[in-house]
Order: C-alpha cells, then structure tokens, then sequence
C-alpha cells in the first residue's frame, strides 16, 4: 500500500481527507491481477513442462462450466496439440486449495469446452484429452466457488506415432536419397522374419522404394 503524505498549515482547525482521496487510497492497496488473468493472457505451457501459478488476485470469468462445478476465479495457459493424448494436471506440487481445470478451443471470444475436471486427486485435478495437431487449447485454472490459492500445472503429452508408422503409409524413397525418421511413438508391426531375421517385436516405421529400371 502507498503512504501518502498530508501537508495542512491550518493550526487548530481539523482537516479531513477528501472522499477522492481515500477511495485512491483503497485502489492503491488492491494487488495487481497476474498477467494470464483473463483469456486473451493466456501463458503457453509446452508438453514436458510445469509451471507454477496463483489465482489468489485473480477475478471471476465468465467461460463456459465444461463439466465443473461452480467455477469463478482463475487464469489461464494455453497448449498447441499434438495430435496425441494431452494430460494436464495439478495434483501435488505447490497445489494448496480446491483446484478445477477447464480445457477449450476456439477463441477467447467464443470458447468451446473440450474437457473438464473437478476432484480427480482428492481436492485437485486433473484432466486428459486427445489433440488435434496444431490446435491451440486454452486451459482455464480456477477453483470451486471462493476458492483459491497457489498450484503447480504439469502437462504431459503422449508419443505421437509417426506418420509412417503404418505399412499402408510408408513414406517414398528413391535412390541417392538420405531421409531422417524416429521410431518413437511407432507400433510393433506382425511382419515375420526376413533374411532369418526375426521381426515385428520391436516399433517400427516404413519406407518404400522403386528401383529405377
């Protein structure tokens, strides 16, 4: 809170302070509302990533319930998908009070509940959803009723099989050619045994190639 200082040289008289000024006073005192208070603030979490927050100076929203149950004060992040399942959560950490995590797309103007979760770990959330690739996801990070406090958000993505996981997708290669690829996320594929090789127990990718004549 500001001090502000009175100067008066009326000796013997009482000086009151004007209404103006003690309702500057009052606004002064008021702590400030984090950056990612409203929607159109939202901080970018990434997959692998935790972050703590707080909406202890957080004002009410007005976003759709998504399944939770009397939401008011929060703030919000946002995650680009991956095409994969996407876990967020607030279980544990610096978590301190009655967390709900709210997930939606489209526009801060006009959000659309995808997933939402009240009381998955005893007071706090948590909350999964299947992505789609390159679709930001707002997640809104609020309490049940007054409640709020400190918490930490952890985000967690699964392995995206890659797009050549599939035989029926194997991805075109020609003579000379070099390509990178990964085998993280892949299947196990049932393909037998090549060469006395025995296959299909491990994940695996697939390329085709055309010999030229």
């Amino acid at each position: 809170m500001k001090t502000f200082h009175i100067f008066s040289n009326m000796v013997g008289k009482t000086l009151f302070l004007p209404a103006l000024m003690v309702m500057l006073a009052l606004t002064t005192s008021l702590a400030q509302a984090p950056a990612n208070d409203p929607c159109s603030g939202a901080t970018p979490i990434a997959c692998g990533q935790t972050v703590t927050g707080s909406t202890l100076n957080a004002t009410i929203d007005q976003a759709p319930a998504c399944g939770l149950s009397l939401p008011k004060y929060g703030v919000w992040y946002s995650i680009v998908g991956t095409g994969g399942d996407i876990t967020l959560s607030t279980c544990g950490g610096t978590t301190n009070y009655d967390t709900q995590i709210g997930v939606y797309s489209g526009s801060c103007a006009a959000l659309t509940c995808v997933a939402g979760n009240n009381n998955f770990c005893g007071r706090q959330s948590t909350v999964t959803f299947n992505s789609t690739s390159g679709t930001t996801y707002y997640i809104w990070v609020t309490g049940v009723i007054d409640a709020r406090g400190n918490f930490s958000l952890s985000a967690t993505c699964a392995n995206v099989a890659p797009a050549n996981d599939l035989c029926a997708n194997a991805q075109a290669i020609t003579c000379g050619q070099t390509v990178s690829g990964s085998t993280t996320g892949a299947t196990a594929d049932a393909v037998g045994t090549c060469g006395g090789t025995s296959l299909g127990t491990a994940p695996g990718v697939w390329y085709n190639l055309t010999p030229s004549a």
